[in-house]
């Protein structure tokens, strides 16, 4: 019986940190539009040079970095991780 519990719980524990090391690898943040950023400027936000949030949120995980990406005809843009 704690043969059973011990296993389980060394389980439950691999699968945890499994998890952590699929999220830095940037599975979830690649290749995808971050509007939890807020809007972003064209040639600011994602500006290498100037360190714009864009580019500095998605260079940390994506090789690429990342842009801003419009989202809509009304002229409202994203944040974007390059793929």
């Amino acid at each position: 019986m704690a043969q059973t519990k011990f296993l389980s719980f060394v389980l439950l524990a691999v699968l945890i940190l499994s998890i952590d090391v699929m999220e830095v690898v940037g599975g979830d943040k690649c290749c995808k539009d971050h509007p939890s950023l807020g809007e972003c400027i064209p040639g600011v936000d994602d500006d290498p040079e100037n360190n714009g949030k864009c580019w500095a949120f998605c260079i940390k995980d994506c090789v690429k970095g990342g842009f801003c990406e419009q989202i809509d005809s009304a002229g409202h843009f994203v944040c974007h991780c390059y793929c």
